[in-house]
């Protein structure tokens, strides 16, 4: 079955002919794939883009890792593909859904199953509400209320049978009783709370937050709570089956192992990896670079072990400069700036996913990526360390790779214990052992104690069980054993749609803007040099010009240029941009992670609004911008940004030099007294100034 826009069932025929199509276009006519040939995009009069692949172009499908389907045995043989034909991308038109309150970006997490495996329980970030879904009754045993702007995510059952959830829009955690689906605790914890996990070994819970902190509470809510900070931008936290503590950092996927007085013992991270990525539906026919970035989901692993499923950036030039008619990204065998070419799964994006695990003793392993797995928002790992599940939220939608399929992929599933080589573009069912899963939009993936996969999905909200997922193959038709539809109101929203979902060429939004903020990273772009990752949680309408350059005029121009140029994307109706706009605009801030009335953020806002540092010359109004482009001393004319949630953002600069507020106050980086007169600024002054921005 696949769910539309409208959150109705298409039927099986359409699924099953979507099968047979993409079966057809994988095995003979592989439309986008790069040893095919390059391709060129262009609009033609009719306002379609077009993708067109040049003549003469040749290649082959090869690969060094034998493929396997789910069951161990050989793959069917791929013949070389023909000449792919040109495909039209018309205006998507389709109707507009807007719900009263616009939901929240994806973070993941949301659901783990109970000790005893008699309930899953689901945050819904959505409808700021804790549901308890008994497993055995297959019906909804609790609906737990809470406060509006709560946002529930993240949760960790105690030794009590006790569910912990954060709130990340309270800065608070929950506590509630699995028994009485009662909330029998509130605490708050910190301004921006991510992570949580449970220590047996002292019954106390663990807390990571975006501002550095972890926090230690009693499990049972009577004694003290402990605060050790460790550094900002902390993500999970995850308690070993040896008692070890280990934290993770968001945006650099780094690991982190903690002493008990929050000290850091050693610092990991995933390795780079480097393409081309072969397999059976697609070449990528450029070597490339990535590292590791954006850490979503921290797992306990077997033997002491610590898996992390996270994100990786290619390093290389990204290629996004248009031909002399303005309209066509020029690198050969790419159908888009950040995308890949194949109308199959591929590994050819600027954005990948990866899966990392280290051992108790240190080493740390990277497999190469899986293809299309947009957004990988979660984990989780079988409770005989077999198999690993990933809820990939972005996987599908109406012009990607992976929907053609018609059974909406949204999570996939591996054999855990693999070593693939290095240049495998891993497609499970094929070259690795696992699974698709037609699950539907998933935002979160837990195991049961007996060890059935439980997927949570949004719009339809469901919960679903699959016990037989390691044989759905490439094709994602699996029928779950148990669905449970967890009501309330629509919550299908177009823009929150645009920005998650995969644009078409394996990317979407979100895969730089997680959560609606921004990776951390400096892109290099051809013909413009290194850009910073911009935010949007601050608001965008009312600071056009758009991009550091100011060369986007209107948030219509940005979608034609980036969604559809850049990503691939299917152009827009009128209707559909305005909604991606509203959605954005709708983001919250993140609370400052200093209080605004602090002695010092004092100081430093009469030093930032006086006229002798002249900081609020250019950085003034409700945004703290004047939307003009100044030349500031750091290489150019630049768009002057917001400064709202700027610690959120390091680092700092279009050229990503500063990596602390601190060092941008650098002349070498920062631009000197053409950025604010503040050479003559004493170091505690700069201190201050800091601080004030910090409040922001």
């Amino acid at each position: 079955m696949r769910i539309n826009e409208k959150g109705e069932a298409v039927p099986a025929l359409r699924s099953f002919l979507g099968l047979i199509l993409a079966s057809t276009l994988w095995m003979g006519c592989n439309a986008f794939d790069d040893a095919a040939g390059g391709q060129t995009a262009a609009a033609d009069p009719t306002g379609h883009v077009r993708f067109d692949t040049p003549t003469g172009a040749t290649g082959t499908t090869s690969s060094g890792f034998p493929p396997v389907t789910s069951a161990g045995g050989p793959a069917p043989f791929f013949p070389e593909p023909p000449p792919p034909p040109m495909i039209d991308l018309p205006v998507d038109d389709s109707p507009v859904l807007q719900p009263d309150k616009a939901p929240p970006p994806i973070e993941g997490g949301t659901l783990r199953v109970s000790a005893d495996g008699e309930l899953a329980v689901a945050a819904d970030p959505d409808r700021d509400r804790i549901m308890l879904v008994s497993l055995v009754d297959q019906r909804i045993a609790h609906e737990v209320a809470l406060r509006e702007g709560d946002v529930p995510g993240r949760l960790v059952e105690d030794g009590a049978g006790r569910m912990h959830v954060v709130l990340r829009g309270a800065g608070a955690v929950a506590t509630v009783d699995l028994g009485t689906g009662e909330v029998v605790d509130r605490t708050e914890v910190c301004a921006m709370p991510r992570g949580i996990d449970y220590h047996a070994f002292n019954d106390r819970v663990l807390v990571a937050c975006a501002g550095g902190e972890l926090v230690e509470l009693p499990a049972d809510g009577d004694g003290a709570t402990r605060v050790r900070q460790v550094e900002r931008d902390l993500q999970d936290v995850v308690v070993t089956d040896d008692d070890r503590v280990f934290v993770t950092t968001f945006k650099r996927a780094e690991l982190l192992e903690l002493d008990s007085g929050g000290e850091i013992l050693s610092r990991n991270a995933p390795h780079d990896v480097f393409g081309p990525f072969f397999g059976p539906f697609t070449e990528q026919a450029d070597a490339k670079h990535f590292e590791p970035a954006v850490a979503w989901s921290a797992l306990r692993g077997p033997e002491g072990s610590v898996a992390i499923v996270h994100q990786r950036a290619q390093t290389d030039v990204v290629q996004i400069s248009h031909d002399e008619d303005g309209v066509s990204p020029p690198d050969p065998g790419r159908s888009s700036g950040y995308g890949g070419t194949s109308f199959g799964p591929d590994c050819n994006a600027i954005v990948q996913n990866g899966v990392s695990f280290m051992d108790a003793d240190g080493n740390m392993k990277s497999w190469p990526p899986l293809p299309s797995v947009v957004l990988p928002v979660d984990g989780a790992i079988s409770p005989d360390g077999n198999w690993l599940a990933i809820a990939a939220a972005g996987m599908s939608s109406s012009n990607s790779a992976m929907d053609v399929l018609g059974a909406q992929p949204g999570a996939v599933v591996v054999d855990a214990r693999m070593d693939p080589p290095a240049d495998v573009c891993m497609v499970p069912g094929f070259d690795v052992a696992g699974s698709f899963i037609g699950s539907g939009q998933t935002i979160a993936v837990d195991f049961t104690p007996d060890g059935r996969l439980v997927v949570q999905t949004r719009e339809p909200n469901l919960i679903r069980v699959y016990s037989d997922f390691a044989n759905c193959g490439g094709s994602g038709f699996c029928t779950p054993e148990i669905d449970v539809e967890l009501g309330g109101l629509p919550m299908r929203d177009t823009g929150h749609d645009l920005f998650h979902l995969d644009a078409g060429r394996g990317v979407a939004c979100a895969s730089c803007h997680p959560g609606g903020g921004d990776d951390g990273r400096t892109w290099v772009f051809s013909g413009l040099g290194p850009r910073r990752t911009q935010l949007f949680n601050m608001g965008i309408k009312g600071t056009e010009p758009l991009h550091w350059d100011g060369d986007m005029a209107t948030f219509d121009e940005l979608m034609g240029e980036v969604f559809v140029q850049r990503m691939g994307g299917a152009p827009q109706s009128e209707p559909r941009v305005a909604a991606m706009a509203d959605w954005i605009e709708a983001l919250e801030p993140h609370p400052p992670l200093r209080d605004p009335s602090d002695q010092a953020a004092q100081r430093g806002k009469e030093l930032f609004e006086s006229e002798d540092v002249g900081c609020a010359s250019c950085h003034n109004g409700e945004l703290l911008t004047n939307n003009s482009s100044a030349d500031v001393g750091t290489g150019g004319v630049f768009q002057v940004p917001s400064l709202i949630n700027v610690v959120y953002h390091q680092p700092y600069i279009h050229t990503g030099c500063a990596e602390t507020l601190t060092d941008r106050f650098d002349p070498d980086c920062g631009g000197g007294d053409q950025h604010g007169k503040t050479s003559h600024l004493s170091a505690d002054e700069i201190d201050d100034l800091v601080a004030y921005l910090e409040s922001l």
